[in-house]
């Protein structure tokens, strides 16, 4: 190497354990080391020296304060903790977005149904769930789906109680949405004006 490449070299060596000291010690790493001051005149044993301070040597030589409990431990112990904890945060967020999944479909099986109704009606109780998804988001109205014992067809069997289908249709809308968090039954029902001013010519 040139004097200039040795120069570079040691630098971003230099550089490269500054990095690791600094995000090491914010999350609780304390080091016994000293990053070296630049020589007069940079050598091939100053950066293979720089070169062999990998973070596995500089884990050996550090303790590790627990955030959490204040507890000191080796470094190389801290390390252990860390790979643990950062695999169960890896596993709870895989549970996490399978669970989104599932109620997505669970959300996605409830659309299939409504459209099997009519559009007249359809388009009612659609709308009214899609304001329920903006305003209490996907989790809230999939466990409300699957928690309910509402039925449409059952509120359509029931029309002479509520005058029309359309009535039935938006007594069950209002019934199955309006009390979700961030719902009221205004929303259902401006959801349900909307549908139904979509469908008047």
């Amino acid at each position: 190497m040139t004097q200039s490449e040795l120069n570079q070299e040691w630098s971003k060596q230099r550089r490269r354990i500054r990095r690791f000291l600094t995000s090491a010690g914010n999350r609780g790493f304390e080091f016994d080391y000293t990053l070296p001051e630049r020589p007069a005149q940079i050598t091939q044993d100053d950066v293979d020296n720089l070169k062999s301070i990998t973070p596995q040597s500089l884990y050996q030589r550090a303790v590790y304060v627990d955030q959490d409990t204040g507890e000191v431990i080796s470094g190389t112990a801290g390390r252990t903790l860390e790979r643990q904890g950062a695999a169960r945060k890896g596993i709870a967020r895989k549970q996490a977005e399978n669970r989104f999944r599932y109620y997505q479909l669970v959300v996605l099986q409830y659309q299939t149904y409504i459209q099997g109704f009519p559009p007249s009606i359809s388009g009612i109780v659609l709308k009214a769930l899609n304001t329920a998804l903006r305003e209490s988001g996907t989790i809230a109205v999939a466990r409300r789906l699957q928690d309910t014992a509402l039925s449409l067809s059952d509120f359509l069997n029931r029309t002479r109680m509520y005058g029309d289908s359309i009535q039935a249709a938006i007594e069950y809308a209002t019934a199955l949405f309006g009390d979700l968090p961030g719902m009221t039954d205004e929303d259902v029902l401006d959801a349900i004006d909307a549908a139904e001013s979509e469908e008047s010519p």
